[in-house]
């Protein structure tokens, strides 16, 4: 629901959800129940919104947000503002900052390169909602009526956030997910034109530094000091991350774009070694009597300590409308990846060899592709 009164507009509004989530992992084979989850999450939450024009140049956003979770005996209010300053015609200067929550996880292992499906669950007594605070510095500018610059600097800091457990006991229910504590900073820039003439597209880059750590550390910045209190880099920590996107009409219905996207290397967890795990057989006070052959285990370094190799990627598309009658017809052709950048997916490791191999699986080769668009 919404009001206007003078400089005011006051929105107020609720949420009510229910959720349900069952999840059955075992094998028919040996009859084993590997993992059982079944819940029924709800959540219920009122919000209130005023934007107020406080001045000619000032615009104020004020609102809060009060959620309560019954299953996990939780609730909280979460406020947030932003200040919008115009300086000028031209120049805005907004600071923003806030709390948000989340209460249904989206619970992956984030450093597997490959995940079949992301795995959901609900925030009940063992899982305890998350909680972010975001604080915004930003800048826009416009350059006439279809061109702006934005830069946003930002600071984040989460709370438990939950994460696959690997020693967990199938037979205890609370302990299948670790806790983590993280923050994140970084600066976004954005050069944009708008379409409508022979040019449009954006120029967008950013610098992030992300971190995790068990929910009782504090994450830590960077060198020796970071990995010794137990935090990581996780997967998302890219630090430069560069996208320039463009269109032009040539001319006669003739529309060209391409993307260039270049990014520093991903953290992910390097492999060090194998090992092969002997068993001891009481009957025979021995270790392994050879009736089973063992596969080698991966021995892993510092959990993310390795990164990958740059990413960088050219795609380039050329279509042409053709108008028949109320019909417009518009066949297209691109270029996935154009000159054929080899970017590592992942690592295959063979310590069988003398000396060990570490091959590189490379992203998607050069891709043609045709289309044909009809609007009628």
């Amino acid at each position: 629901a919404g009001a206007f009164g003078g400089a005011h507009t006051l929105r107020v509004g609720y949420e009510a959800s229910a959720i349900g989530v069952t999840y059955d992992a075992g094998s028919t084979l040996t009859d084993a129940d590997f993992f059982t989850l079944r819940q029924r999450p709800t959540v219920g939450s009122l919000y209130v919104d005023d934007t107020w024009r406080a001045h000619p140049k000032l615009l104020a956003r004020l609102g809060a947000r009060a959620e309560v979770v019954p299953g996990a005996r939780w609730g909280a209010l979460s406020p947030r503002a932003s200040l919008r300053w115009f300086a000028t015609p031209d120049l805005a200067i907004t600071v923003a900052g806030g709390q948000y929550t989340q209460w249904m996880h989206a619970v992956r292992n984030e450093d597997a390169p490959v995940r079949i499906f992301d795995f959901w669950v609900g925030s009940d007594r063992d899982i305890a909602p998350s909680r972010a605070t975001h604080l915004v510095l930003g800048a826009e500018r416009w350059m006439g009526a279809r061109a702006f610059v934005r830069v946003e600097g930002w600071r984040k800091g989460f709370r438990a956030i939950p994460e696959p457990n690997d020693g967990d006991d199938p037979a205890i229910r609370g302990d299948e997910f670790n806790r983590l504590r993280g923050s994140a900073y970084g600066v976004d820039v954005l050069l944009r034109r708008l379409e409508g003439g022979r040019f449009g597209g954006w120029l967008a880059y950013g610098y992030a530094v992300a971190a995790r750590a068990p929910q009782g550390a504090a994450p830590g910045a960077s060198g020796l000091a970071f990995q010794r209190a137990g935090s990581f880099w996780p997967a998302q920590d890219r630090r430069h991350n560069l996208n320039v996107v463009g269109t032009w009409n040539v001319g006669r219905a003739w529309i060209a774009s391409a993307r260039f996207g270049y990014g520093t290397g991903t953290p992910f967890t390097d492999i060090e070694g194998e090992i092969v795990r002997r068993v001891y057989d009481g009957t025979r006070n021995t270790w392994d009597t050879g009736t089973r052959a063992r596969d080698p285990e991966p021995v892993g370094g510092p959990r993310n300590g390795s990164r990958y190799p740059v990413f960088h990627r050219l795609d380039l598309g050329v279509s042409r409308a053709f108008q028949r009658g109320a019909t417009t017809w518009t066949p297209s052709l691109s270029l996935v990846n154009a000159y054929n950048r080899q970017n590592t997916f992942i690592y295959t490791f063979n310590y069988g060899s003398r000396p060990p191999t570490r091959t590189a699986v490379s992203q998607f080769p050069l891709i043609p592709s045709v289309g044909l668009t009809v609007e009628f």
